[in-house]
């Protein structure tokens, strides 16, 4: 039984806070603890005030549009290109020979008959 559920409207804080991380891993900065994480916030905090509502919705979008071709993308494993490869040589075997113990039978009694 679950009892939290998704939100799927996205706040212009939760994309805003996506662009900062998107644009500190662009430029490399790893190894953040929690007193640097604490500090970040509070610094963007005062930028995220600062911004228009057009920006916000700039930000909402970009971020929207990031998230659906996050949900799109799809997980490969080899688990599942063998379970593909297999179901597609069976779909073939069935195609190119539909009948195998007929046929087998019938090469049987093609190349019996004196």
């Amino acid at each position: 039984m679950k009892f939290h559920s998704r939100h799927s409207k996205i706040s212009a804080w939760n994309a805003f806070c996506w662009k900062k991380g998107h644009t500190m891993n662009r430029s490399n900065e790893s190894g953040i603890s929690k007193g640097m994480l604490l500090n970040l916030v509070q610094e963007s905090c005062m930028e995220y005030h600062e911004l228009s509502a057009e920006d916000k919705n700039r930000l909402i979008e970009e971020f929207s549009e990031f998230r659906e071709a996050k949900a799109i993308r799809v997980c490969v494993t080899t688990k599942s290109k063998i379970n593909d490869i297999t179901h597609t040589l069976k779909a073939v075997e069935n195609e190119v020979c539909p009948f195998p113990p007929l046929l087998s039978l019938l090469f049987i009694a093609i190349f019996s008959a004196p």
